[in-house]
């Protein structure tokens, strides 16, 4: 009598996460495969044998860290990024670094903003 299909999957119904994770190598090691995981944002706990979902960031920070080029250039990116700030202002947040440009936007944003002040001379950093 041989093995099904249907019998492996209720088989595998039957392991818990720890060990499917396990089987997945034995599987890849056996026929010299690479399986991967459409799941990407999982965390597995290897105490309990539980999937923790890991949620994705959505909100983001752009902070300066150093200026390396122009500060002039950096002074003018800053006020288009913000048009609230008036020259001292602006001019005041590369003397006072690191300096938070914008917080809790979007990733798209984020990297606009960020390609805008490294392009002028800036060091920035996406939380």
């Amino acid at each position: 009598m041989s093995i099904t299909r249907e019998d492996i999957v209720e088989a595998i119904k039957e392991m818990n996460v720890l060990e499917v994770s396990e089987l997945v190598i034995e599987i890849e090691n056996t026929f010299g495969i690479i399986v991967t995981s459409p799941v990407s944002n999982v965390i597995v706990d290897t105490d309990s044998s539980n999937i923790i979902e890991e949620e994705e960031q959505t909100d983001f920070s752009v902070t300066i860290q150093e200026v390396t080029g122009s500060r002039v250039k950096v002074v003018q990116a800053i006020r288009k990024i913000n048009n609230s700030l008036g020259l001292k202002e602006a001019k005041e947040c590369i003397d006072n670094l690191p300096y938070v440009v914008a917080e809790y936007i979007s990733k798209e944003d984020a990297t606009e903003m960020y390609n805008k002040l490294e392009m002028v001379g800036a060091v920035v950093q996406i939380d």
